[in-house]
């Protein structure tokens, strides 16, 4: 508890506003009770996935919680929906409401109850199904955005650690059952390989912490030497690859996914790892005038003795 408390201490502020995500679980309640204490003005966030009958009481708890505690609610019933990417839409829908009220309250910190057990199951989850340097590291203490910043205190802590919190402080929670349910990936992880990884160390945690924090201050550093190729490099949609070609592998495939992402912004999970090795086969090769057909109907066309740009063929 005490990083935890080091933590925050750093950013909560006198009479500065935040907003908590809060879903009324031991994890989040337990943020609350914690950040209380401070003096600042705590404004509780909470969204009902409406998928399970217990949301609604859930969504009642928590408004009474703050009702009590002289704490602001703002509170939202999503839309039912039970096709395609269910967690990849709800967590949009979730952060548009998070951003709706930050901006509402003019509020500096968005605090979510994301925890150690937490960042484990996301980097051994992307380890499993294949990500970036990025994505590899979980998630950051601190986010930065363009107008807050979102704070992730518990991470220090493990799933057990706020449990005995929770009962040493009689904090009333509601618990998901669906928790349980070994139907969902991360379940099957949290109950599974977790408590594998802590009888080797009971504090595995913390080497997560440190391995997302190498990860990202890799990635950082990266990406500031590649932004300073494209720079130099990519103009006007086009890229001068009589430069790039010569330069390690490694370095071209950053260069050619960050070109993509600037072409496809929101979309660029559709660019695979074979996009971009046909797109490096290309680059390498001393054939002119030759064309790679991508997703969404978008060629890249390298020109002879000229620069690579992207062309739209709808």
């Amino acid at each position: 508890m005490k990083d935890t408390i080091n933590f925050l201490d750093n950013y909560l502020k006198d009479n500065i506003t935040i907003v908590c995500a809060i879903s009324g679980g031991v994890d989040s309640m337990c943020l609350l009770d914690i950040v209380k204490r401070y003096n600042v003005n705590i404004v509780c966030a909470h969204v009902n996935h409406n998928l399970r009958e217990e949301s609604f009481e859930e969504y009642e708890f928590v408004k009474k919680y703050c009702e009590d505690n002289n704490i602001v609610f703002e509170g939202i019933v999503l839309d039912k929906i039970t096709e395609g990417n269910l967690e990849s839409e709800f967590r949009k829908r979730r952060y548009s409401f998070f951003e709706n009220i930050i901006n509402k309250y003019n509020a500096k910190y968005l605090l979510t109850a994301h925890h150690g057990d937490d960042l484990m199951e996301t980097i051994l989850m992307r380890i499993v199904r294949g990500s970036s340097i990025n994505g590899y590291s979980g998630f950051e203490k601190v986010s930065i955005r363009d107008s807050y910043s979102i704070l992730r205190p518990l991470i220090y802590l493990t799933k057990d650690e706020l449990y005995k919190y929770a009962y040493d402080n009689n904090i009333e929670y509601r618990e998901d059952k669906t928790n349980e349910s070994d139907k969902y990936t991360r379940n099957r992880y949290r109950k599974y390989i977790l408590p594998k990884l802590k009888e080797e160390d009971k504090n595995v945690h913390k080497k997560f912490i440190k391995f997302s924090e190498e990860l990202n201050d890799s990635h950082n550093f990266i990406n500031n030497k590649i932004n300073e190729l494209l720079d130099k490099y990519y103009i006007d949609n086009k890229l001068n690859i009589k430069y790039i070609k010569e330069m390690d592998k490694f370095i071209i495939k950053k260069i050619i996914f960050n070109v993509l992402k600037d072409i496809y912004k929101n979309n660029i999970n559709l660019i695979n790892d074979n996009n971009i090795n046909e797109i490096i086969k290309v680059i390498k090769s001393n054939k002119p005038n030759l064309i790679v057909n991508l997703p969404k109907n978008i060629n890249l066309i390298k020109k002879i003795d000229g620069p690579m740009k992207n062309e739209d063929q709808s």
